[in-house]
């Protein structure tokens, strides 16, 4: 049996579970009047200023860079290679294990987005009866257009 076989099954298995996690439909929590009236839900949208491709690199490819750039550097002592294999093992489970964290922490006890009432297109001048109670039902916090990048919240 290959040495640390079924350790990477299990990271293979926890990113499976992470994916299907994602996919889920989340909870929906109906909203009452005050929290519409929240003006931590109420803020404009702003664009990210990190694009995620830099940060997937320094969160993701840097460390994993680093790790197998110190591998030439350790290869004349015993045990290199296992240690190079371990390293690198603790670093992928570390990275799903936050991942699936996440995910079902936004799944299911997450809060609405800092723009949620302005995203669904909710002002206070304008707030149509069937799109409120769609909000306060909780079920426009996922099938909604949103109003700003035309993308599904």
């Amino acid at each position: 049996m290959e040495y640390g076989l079924f350790d990477w099954l299990l990271v293979i298995l926890i990113g499976l579970l992470t994916l299907l996690i994602d996919q889920l439909e989340p909870y929906h929590k109906p909203l009452s009047e005050l929290q519409l009236a929240d003006p931590n839900i109420n803020l404009s949208f702003e664009p990210s200023i990190v694009p995620n491709s830099v940060l997937v690199f320094v969160a993701i490819a840097l460390p994993a860079i680093l790790i197998a750039a110190l591998f030439p550097f350790r290869r004349r002592q015993a045990g290199a290679t296992v240690e190079v294999r371990l390293a690198m093992l603790a670093f992928c489970m570390c990275i799903l294990l936050n991942l699936l964290a996440t995910a079902f922490g936004k799944k299911y006890v997450g809060r609405p987005r800092p723009n949620f009432v302005r995203s669904v297109g909710m002002t206070d001048s304008s707030s149509p009866e069937p799109q409120l109670q769609l909000v306060r039902s909780g079920r426009l916090s996922s099938v909604a257009l949103c109003a700003h990048c035309g993308a599904l919240l």
